[in-house]
This record gives C-alpha cells, structure tokens and sequence, in this order.
C-alpha cells in the first residue's frame, strides 16, 4: 500500500513537473518571438516560403546587381507569377559556387534559389501560406510555425529517455526538459525561421533513438533510413555530423560492435535522399547540384600544413565558443560523467554514443566556423542530446551512488539549475534584438520611415531585412559597398537612389572615402535607435514625415 501511494505521488510530482516545464518553454518563446521582427536570412527563408505558394519555387529577392554577361550563361525564362524571370548560372571559371543559379527580372532585381540545403524546412514552411496568409507586417506570425518541430522534438527525447534509460525515463525526460528550456542558445535558436534551430534540432532526437533502437533490435531498420533520408533533406551539414558521429562511435568505441545492419540503414537512408532529391529536382525545375555546391564552397578544404594548422586552431577557438553557449559548468559535469564511464566493456549504448555524437559534431561545425552574425545557430541540434546525456548519467548515477557522492551530485545539480535559470531570465528580459545582432534595436521604424517617405518604385541603399519591411527594392548595403566607394557611387546612381539604411555602428566601420560620399550625397539622418536613415531629401519633406503625413500615396 505504501509503495502504491509513493508512486501514485511520483506520477502526480512528475505530471506538474512537465505542466510547469512546458508552461515555461511556451512562455519563453512566445516573450522571445513578440519582440524580434524577422531578421536578415530569415526574410530569406519568409519569401522562399510565399514564393513557393506564388511561383511555384522557392526563390527569394536578393537586391539589384549589376549583370556581368561575360561570367554568367543563360539557362532559360519562365513567367513566374506574372512576371518573366530569366534564368542563369555563373560560369564554373567565374569560381562562384554559393550562389551558383540564379534569376533576373525587372532588368536587375535577382532572385536566388533558397537551397542552401536541401529545401525540406522551406517546403514544409510554405504549407502555412497555404492556410494562412502572411505579409511582412505580420511576418512574425511565422515563428509559430517551430512549435511542430518542437513538439516533435519533445516526442523524440520521450522516446530516447527510455530507450537509454529505461529504469528512470520519466524523471530523466523531465530533466532534460528543463534544462533545454533553461538554455540561452536553445531558447534563442526555438524562435528562429531556420532549419538548423528548429527542424534541425528534432532530426537529431530521432536519429539518435533510430540508432540506439536499431543496435538493439539487431536488425535492418526502415525507420533510422527515413530518418537518415530526412536529415540529409534538411541540411547537408546536420546529415554530415550525425551520420560520422554514429560511424566514430559505432567503429571506435562501441562495444559490442553495432550489427552490420545499422550501416545498411545509413547507407540505405543515404542512397534513398540521393535518389529522392534528383528526382525533386527533375520535376521542379530545381538545380539538384546547388546546395552540393554551396556547402562545398563553405568546407573551404586545404591541404597544406599552414592551413591545416589554421583550420584547428579555427577549430578550437569555435569549439569554446559553443562550450560557452552549452554552459561551463553543464560541460564540465559531463566531462565527470564521461570519466567515470571510462572503463572497459561496457555493453550500454548510452555511456558513450551520445556524448561522442556531440563532440563530433561540435568539431565539425568548429571546422566550418559555424556561426550567423555572431549567433551559433548551426550547434543547437546537439543541444537535447546533450542534455539528455548529462540529465540521464546524472540520475543513473544518484540511484545507485554511495551517500557522500549524492550529496556532491545534487549540489551540482542545484547549482546547475540556479545558474541556468539566472541565464534563461537574463535573455528572456533583454529588449529586441536577441537572435542576430544581439541588442539591435529599430529595424522597424527606419523600414517605415523609408515607406513612408518613397514612392513604391523606389530603390534603397539597406540591409536586405530593412528592404523587406519597407516593401522596396534595394541594393544590400554590405560588402564592398562599405569601403569602395567608386562601386557605391555607380550603383546609388544607377538606381537613383535617395535613401540609405545600416546601423550607427556600420556606419562608424566605412571607410573614409565612402563617409565622405555619404555626407555629401545624403547629407540629411534621422535616427531609430539602432539604426540611422541617411536621406537627400527636402527639410519640409522631412518636417511632413515627423507629424506621420504619408509622402506619397
């Protein structure tokens, strides 16, 4: 009877454990999703998503260029939502493979494919425009779109807890639950219209289950080639890490050996998204090899001994930083758990494959210097995993440890969870700005200052966010277009233009050259917290847009 009433309490304990847990996560990202508007590659990813529904492709507007007809080779025209794009590729001497295939229409707007990678989370996205239409004005609507893969991703870890933990599943689940809720970078990386913090993060869950599942079962499994299939349809760099992450494991430290069907699994998975994705690619008119390409070109692959010196040096360096967001003190109790595990013939699964699954794919990303405008996107699918392991050895540990290492494991683990929610508070308090550019404030009202003040034809001088907002076309003000001012004053007359958008602290980084062309040339400002609008506009204009009278109509 006394037993029947502890677990009865445990199952009520652990359900408001889970109701407050999620009662958080939700808060949290709904405080961080009210106060970003969508944000440099974002509105990228917003377009590829309503062009899909418009187009039929998922291609976004990247600005106004100049046409260099002697590197590029037309592919062909299409009438796309009524307008006629032609299409074209850059040479392969022109030596450009990130943006390989691209359009023209209007003369020189381009429009860029949306495959970085392989467009699963894109294709995914523009089912919301299906159901429900979205503008920029509302475009932060779109970040409630994460909260399926989120759920996703909560279902996963339910099912990895148990199939690592069997004996403590439900407490271990909780406890990875709250942790991941009370991590910056995980709180931060929910909101972000992105396939590497939200699709990206679910993907790693069930793949790590499908192989643990599959090394039990001791047979083919269906279920880990879908997987594998679909983390190579999200992103080139997430299959990479997971599937060598599972083959340094499985070949160096697994004991016993996975069986040989784990491998054809991978390797089924593999074949089948190869397969799969030309097939794509075939009937959409797609460029199957560009995301092949992109990520290429980014692997920057050297072989001499000086560059390989700087590739891990390069390595460690960003190999730290994402220890920083991962939580000092998280990192070094796991390096406890991984030492005490440092024996021989241990049969689990779970005291090994996910820690090295995570240090693969943090060197990985180190190697490629994975980062976004100071924002480390590309790690936040390691995170669940990682938190899995430490949540899981922490209890495994504590069930079975003498009393004097359970006092030391539930300090630990009190200081652990103190910390880190002195952390989660501290971002989810922090104003606008906190998934790129962290504190960047004012986006919106310099893109409204702008639409009110243009006519709707009007070409800009911005950041590509600032011209999605104002709705207008732009030249993106990066680049060489901050320190070249001969390439600036062509393109600013070409296009006419009148209006000039960066941040106050771009600004203080042009050259000198370029700042005097814009003192000369745009000799009026007005400033938007973060951001400054330099104009050549009349002063009575100016006096009009201070009292919110529209300047054209």
């Amino acid at each position: 009877m006394a037993t029947l009433k502890q677990g009865k309490i445990a199952s009520i304990a652990y359900g408001i454990g889970i109701v407050l847990a999620l009662a958080w996560l939700v808060t949290a990202f709904r405080l961080e999703a009210l106060k970003n508007p969508l944000r440099l590659d974002e509105v990228d990813y917003f377009q590829c998503m309503r062009n899909i529904v418009r187009m039929g492709l998922p291609l976004y507007y990247a600005g106004e260029v100049a046409v260099t007809p002697d590197r590029l080779l037309w592919l062909g025209s299409r009438t796309l939502g009524g307008h006629e794009f032609e299409f074209y590729r850059y040479k392969p001497e022109a030596g450009i493979l990130k943006e390989t295939f691209f359009a023209l229409t209007d003369g020189n707007s381009r429009y860029i494919y949306g495959m970085w990678h392989p467009p699963l989370y894109i294709y995914l996205g523009s089912l919301v425009f299906r159901l429900w239409p979205l503008t920029p004005e509302n475009s932060i609507r779109l970040r409630a779109f994460n909260l399926v893969f989120w759920a996703g991703m909560l279902l996963g870890l339910v099912a990895l807890s148990r199939e690592l933990y069997p004996r403590v599943a439900r407490p271990v689940f909780l406890l990875t639950l709250i942790l991941y809720g009370l991590n910056g970078l995980a709180i931060r990386g929910a909101a972000l219209i992105d396939y590497s913090a939200t699709l990206a993060p679910c993907i790693a869950v069930w793949f790590a289950y499908g192989f643990v599942h599959a090394g039990r079962i001791k047979n083919f499994s269906l279920g880990l080639a879908v997987v594998v299939l679909l983390a190579w349809f999200t992103s080139l760099g997430v299959a990479v890490a997971l599937c060598l992450g599972a083959a340094v494991y499985g070949l160096v430290f697994a004991r016993p050996r996975p069986p040989w069907t784990i491998w054809l699994s991978l390797i089924g998975g593999t074949g089948a998204f190869l397969l799969a994705f030309w097939i794509f690619c075939h009937v959409l008119e797609l460029p199957f090899s560009q995301p092949f390409l992109h990520n290429f070109a980014r692997a920057g692959i050297q072989l001499s001994l000086h560059e390989i010196v700087g590739q891990i040096q390069g390595t460690v360096t960003y190999v730290g930083r994402y220890l920083q967001e991962f939580g000092w003190l998280a990192c070094v109790i796991s390096l406890l758990f991984v030492a005490r595990n440092l024996v021989p013939n241990r049969p689990d699964l779970s005291r090994g494959f996910l820690p090295t699954m995570v240090t693969v794919g943090l060197l990985s990303q180190g190697y490629l210097k994975a980062d976004a405008y100071g924002f480390y996107k590309y790690i936040v699918f390691l995170l669940p995993l990682f938190f899995l392991y430490l949540a899981g050895e922490g209890i495994a540990w504590f069930r079975v440890a003498e009393p004097r290492w359970r006092i030391v494991l539930a300090a630990l683990g009190a200081l652990l969870l103190v910390t880190s929610l002195i952390s989660a508070v501290h971002w989810v308090r922090r104003p606008g700005g906190t998934l790129y550019n962290p504190g960047e404030q004012g986006v919106l009202a310099a893109a409204q200052w702008v639409q009110l003040a243009s006519p709707p034809d009007a070409v800009i001088l911005s950041p590509k966010d600032v011209g999605f907002f104002a709705e207008r076309k732009f030249i993106q003000w990066s680049g060489g277009y901050l320190t070249d001012v001969a390439l600036l004053q062509t393109d600013v007359e070409r296009e006419a233009v009148q209006f000039a958008v960066n941040t106050a602290t771009t600004l203080e980084s042009v050259s000198p050259a370029v700042r005097a062309y814009l003192q000369e040339t745009f000799p009026n400002s007005e400033h938007f917290q973060s951001y400054v609008v330099l104009s050549s506009i009349s002063a009575p204009l100016k006096e009009s847009l201070k009292h919110g009278q529209w300047a054209f109509r």
